[in-house]
C-alpha cells in the first residue's frame, strides 16, 4: 500500500524525488504543500481525489505500523521506520517501472514527465503546468511540448481549411 501511494503521489502531483520527503497533504481539500522545493520555494499543488483517499488509508493504517520515534513527521517511511533516502525512493520506483517493461533511466522523473505531458495533451495551459511542477522558467516546462507535436499535426489535418481543401 505504501509503495502504491508513493507512485500515485509522484504521478498525481508531478513532484520531484526530493520533494516527496518534504510535503504536507490536505486530504480534505485534495492539496499538497511542497516545502522547500527546488530553489527553496514552497508551492501548493492539487492532487486527485483518489490520491487523497489512498493517502488517507496509508496514514490511518500503514504509517502507524511503520512509525517510531525516529520517524519524525515524514509521511513516507522505509522498513526501518526512518524517512526514505533519495536513493531508496529511486530504487523503489525503478522496481515498478521495470516491472512495467520500461527501460529508460530516471524512474521518479518518468512519473513527473508523464503527469506534465498528459496534462498538456488534455488541454492544460503550459503556465499552469509550470506552476504545478515548480519551474521558475517557462522554457523548462516547454521541454514537454515536443511530445504533443503528433497531436498538433493530427489536429491541423482535421481542422485547418488548407489541409481540408487538399482532400
Amino acid at each position: 500500500m505504501r509503495n502504491k501511494v508513493v507512485l500515485e503521489m509522484y504521478y498525481a502531483s508531478g513532484m520531484r524525488r526530493a520533494e516527496l520527503a518534504v510535503f504536507d497533504v490536505d486530504t480534505v481539500k485534495d492539496l499538497v504543500r511542497v516545502r522547500n522545493g527546488k530553489g527553496r520555494k514552497d508551492r501548493i499543488v492539487p492532487i486527485a481525489k483518489r490520491t487523497s483517499e489512498m493517502m488517507t488509508r496509508y496514514l490511518n493504517t500503514i504509517r502507524p505500523k511503520l512509525s517510531s520515534i525516529a520517524s519524525g513527521d515524514t509521511l513516507f517511511l522505509n522498513e526501518r521506520s526512518t524517512p526514505f533516502t533519495p536513493r531508496q525512493l529511486s530504487s523503489l520506483v525503478r522496481k515498478y517501472v521495470t516491472y512495467a517493461g520500461e527501460r529508460r533511466k530516471g524512474a521518479c522523473n518518468l512519473y513527473r514527465h508523464t503527469a506534465a505531458t498528459q496534462m498538456l495533451e488534455n488541454g492544460a495551459d503550459i503556465r499552469i503546468i509550470q506552476e504545478q511542477l515548480g519551474h521558475a522558467d517557462i522554457s523548462t516546462t516547454q521541454v514537454y511540448t515536443h511530445v504533443t507535436n503528433k497531436q498538433l499535426v493530427e489536429t491541423y489535418q482535421r481542422h485547418h481549411p488548407a489541409a481540408l481543401n487538399g482532400k
